[in-house]
């Protein structure tokens, strides 16, 4: 409800946030779905340019026996195009909010100087009392400029700090889905260590001590692979999971400042809409 009543938040904090998440998550997401398109890991572009601008890829270097390098005709182009303007979009975050701030009150000053009109007499003894009116008025001009200065910086303190932590958990966040993939590349990497350091040792013998040795080793590699794999490698994916999905996942839309929550209703808005009028 407070963005229904404040329509500048929409043109400066939602829309440049939504165009910086979808910037970053849905590249990302795409080159992981349709990264399986590429014939090898050979024609696949690296992961460093990749998480370095954030799930776009500036440059693609063609490579031999590659019948696919980019997806269409000027990725790169539309991709930098598309960095551009969510580096863009950090100060309309920045500097969007507290410049409203600033021309609303430029308004309200000029709505106010043009309502009031002073009449006043010549008179000795009434130009004593004009002149202390004004004094007093010139002091309250004077504390409603230092309450807008105040007023002002709080605001900008305040939009620094949201854009801030805004960027930096856009960053944190590409960087835990980075860590969840890899976690998915060490279970098969972990899975071919203990086939080879450990299983594979017991197909080397022969005769009835290589029975046995399949057995007794076959019960460590079970013990292995039940205790990294299973419970370690998936406690750890679990919890990332949840971390992206429970925490970084709402920080997005949800700030939880202990406003109660109200359905919508039509009949509440005509009230409040009719009471204001």
């Amino acid at each position: 409800m407070q963005y229904v009543e404040q329509e500048q938040c929409y043109l400066t904090q939602w829309y440049p946030g939504q165009i910086i998440v979808k910037w970053i998550f849905f590249w990302v997401r795409a080159e992981t779905i349709f990264g399986q398109l590429y014939p090898g890991s050979h024609c696949a572009p690296s992961l460093l340019p990749i998480a370095g601008t954030n799930g776009t890829t500036i440059q693609y270097v063609e490579q031999e026996q590659c019948y696919l390098t980019q997806w269409y005709p000027g990725q790169s182009g539309v991709e930098a195009i598309l960095v551009i303007i969510a580096v863009l979009c950090v100060p309309v975050m920045l500097f969007g909010k507290p410049i409203y701030f600033i021309m609303e009150q430029r308004k309200k000053k000029k709505a106010m100087g043009s309502n009031i009109s002073v009449r006043a007499n010549v008179v000795a003894d009434d130009s004593e009392i004009i002149i202390n009116g004004n004094h007093k008025v010139n002091e309250a001009e004077a504390a409603g400029a230092h309450g807008h200065d105040e007023a002002f910086g709080d605001v900008m303190v305040h939009q620094a700090i949201h854009t801030i932590e805004y960027v930096l958990g856009c960053v944190s966040h590409t960087a835990s889905y980075l860590r969840l993939w890899a976690l998915s590349l060490a279970h098969a990497q972990l899975s071919e260590v203990l086939w080879h350091m450990v299983l594979s040792n017991a197909f080397g013998l022969s005769g009835i001590a290589g029975y046995i040795a399949i057995y007794v080793i076959f019960f460590f590699f079970g013990v292995l692979t039940f205790s990294i794999l299973v419970l370690m490698e998936g406690l750890s994916a679990f919890l990332h999971a949840l971390r992206l999905h429970w925490v970084e996942f709402q920080s997005k839309f949800y700030q939880g400042l202990g406003y109660a929550f109200v359905p919508y209703s039509f009949k509440t808005a005509l009230l409040a809409a009719e009471a204001g009028n």
